[in-house]
């Protein structure tokens, strides 16, 4: 479910930033109200003297505390969504569209039926100029669906119905792995020997394979499961399925969900009246939605085709979530270093210009500009680093709870902290450099003589 945006929530955006500004606008006329007269006659700023300095060094510093909380929340999410795209879905998602078929009882009653529809529209759908194949499958990759079953290994301790694992059951095509690109690591793929009436035989992904016949050649073992009765009429006794090969893993529960124990029938010994189309093209695939839909009516003019996509959606799909938060952290540590760097000029160039004086007496009886420049600039330096550290101690208390929502990293990933801590430090770099460039550059002789 993507995000949006409901009437609460932008009440709540409009009442919090009428609140910061009530907030932020009232303290200063405070502080202005309760100064003396004579300090204003006298051209001087309510913020003069030391308390003043300290609350706009302590301002400046609590802004770059921010800006680290809010870049290392957005650096996280980033590193972690970077993470995400080196995820191997285990499919091919280039050139592939999908679809939804669901055969109605009424019109399909029995396996018969079923097969006999699938066999006359596969054919025709892969007899369309650009398409490479077509197959079926009960539930597609990264869709975050499954049908599952317990199961048991034969020759394994037996155990009670309720505490056998379940497996993910995917009823496919005999190309159903060429079409979808998934690998086969062992064994054999489906053919036409896997007919009704034949032993029955079974795939399996590596996760099972792994898990449950550690040791094991999975191609001598068999697993015993409940059937499926022909036509979707639902479970019937269990039997010994003979595994006859193993396929890579695929994601099921998007590109950073575990991966589950997978077991794949041939649909000619289990014929299911829903299914997914699968159907690789040598062309754009959306321009071939309409002739599959076009080939299907041709069979069954009241059978519709539906959630027609491709498997490149279905992918953008499992990453949308992460993109919106990363991107709207990013928007918002943007800013927040933005006010940052502009805190860190605005109480520099303050200072300077309350030290204007001073810096005149100190290059008139011959400090150097560098040396002006220097001490300026340690001072920026020595604020700016106190509320990097600030803000690095709670960012490492705050992202913690952030650690659900990353993939591949930690909430204390070391670079992310590292590429937040240089690029602070060089925006404040910059953002005091100026105006302490200027106070390096003043001329005592003109300063003086406007003091007196």
């Amino acid at each position: 479910v993507g995000p949006e945006l409901n009437l609460w929530l932008l009440l709540f955006a409009v009442a919090l930033c009428s609140l910061t500004t009530a907030v932020f606008g009232l303290v200063p006329a405070w502080r202005a109200g309760r100064a003396e007269p004579a300090r204003f006659l006298g051209g001087r700023s309510p913020l003069d003297g030391l308390r003043g300095h300290r609350f706009l060094r302590t301002l400046a510093a609590s802004e770059v505390a921010l800006a680290v909380v809010l870049a290392v929340g957005a650096g996280l999410l980033v590193r972690s969504l970077l993470e995400l795209y080196r995820v191997d879905p285990g499919v091919r998602t280039e050139r592939v569209l999908t679809a939804r078929l669901s055969l109605p009882e009424a019109r399909y009653p029995n396996a018969t039926s079923i097969s006999s529809f699938y066999r006359e529209a596969l054919p025709r759908i892969e007899a369309i100029p650009g398409v490479v194949s077509a197959d079926i499958t009960t539930e597609l990759p990264l869709a975050g669906s499954m049908m599952a079953l317990r199961f048991e290994v034969v020759g394994q301790p037996a155990r009670p119905a309720s505490e056998r694992p379940d497996a993910d059951i995917r009823i496919i095509s005999p190309g159903y792995l060429d079409t979808l690109g998934l690998r086969l690591v062992r064994g054999r793929r489906f053919g036409d020997s896997d007919r009704p009436g034949a032993p029955p035989v079974i795939l399996v992904n590596e996760s099972l394979a792994r898990r449950f016949l550690p040791g094991e050649d999975p191609l001598l073992a068999s697993l015993r499961m409940p059937t499926l009765v022909p036509g979707g009429g639902g479970l019937g006794p269990e039997a010994a399925l003979r595994i006859v090969g193993v396929v890579a893993d695929v994601k099921v529960w998007g590109l950073g969900g575990e991966i589950p124990p997978q077991v794949y029938l041939p649909y000619a010994q289990s014929p299911w009246p829903g299914t997914a189309l699968a159907v690789h093209t040598a062309v754009d695939e959306m321009w071939l939605a309409r002739p599959i839909r076009q080939a299907i009516l041709e069979i069954d003019d009241e059978l519709p085709l539906t959630r027609l996509s491709s498997m490149e959606a279905t992918l953008a799909h499992c990453t949308a979530q992460p993109r919106f938060q990363s991107l709207l952290m990013a928007v918002f540590a943007g800013f927040a270093l933005v006010l940052a760097g502009l805190g860190v000029y605005g109480v520099v160039a303050y200072s300077v210009s309350e030290r204007t004086r001073e810096i005149g007496v100190r290059l008139a009886v011959g400090a150097s500009p560098s040396r002006v420049l220097g001490q300026v600039m340690r001072e920026t330096l020595r604020n700016t680093l106190g509320g990097m550290a600030l803000g690095l101690l709670t960012a490492l208390g705050l992202s913690r709870l952030m650690a659900s929502q990353l993939f591949g990293i930690t909430a204390l990933d070391p670079l992310t902290y590292v590429v937040v801590v240089v690029a602070l430090g060089l925006a404040a770099v910059v953002a005091g450099f100026l105006p302490a460039y200027r106070a390096s550059r003043i001329d005592p002789v003109i300063t003086l003589r406007h003091e007196h």
